[in-house]
């Protein structure tokens, strides 16, 4: 069973480079990500203090008395290295946008793949489409 959530509005945006970065769960966040009741279609990245994935919905679980509550919209830290955090800053300064590919498990630990790059514009989108169907005429 591979647990890997995908963002589907990441088509969205013509992806440059990726990044890997680890996410901090808390309590019951982690049952719900292994069901995979995660909606990564509206989140992006954000730099303040830390890299935080901002807009991520994780459904929350049925509480009892001993779970920790959160908050299913809330923002979550993004785990990056220094050189990585610093590449990240750079590319956000000059248009860019970081957007989660998608999240996975990787040795018993959540990752979440971060996508930079700039939005498609329409025109675009319509080219793909039609260069899409050339090449698949071609090779029927």
């Amino acid at each position: 069973m591979t647990h890997e959530i995908t963002n589907r509005k990441a088509n969205d945006f013509d992806i440059s480079e990726t990044l890997e970065a680890g996410i901090i769960l808390v309590g019951r966040e982690i049952k719900s990500v292994a069901k995979k009741e995660v909606d990564l279609t509206g989140a992006r990245c954000v730099l303040r203090n830390d890299l935080l994935l901002v807009n991520a919905f994780i459904k929350k679980e049925v509480e009892d008395y001993f779970s920790v509550p959160f908050e299913p919209n809330r923002d979550r830290v993004l785990l990056v290295r220094k050189s990585e955090l610093r590449f990240l800053r750079e590319r956000l300064k000059k248009g860019f946008y970081a957007i989660p590919i998608k999240m996975y498990l990787k040795k018993s630990k959540y990752k979440v793949m971060i996508g930079v790059g700039k939005p498609v514009l329409k025109g675009d989108k319509r080219q793909k489409e039609i260069d899409k169907q050339v090449r698949k005429e071609m090779y029927d």
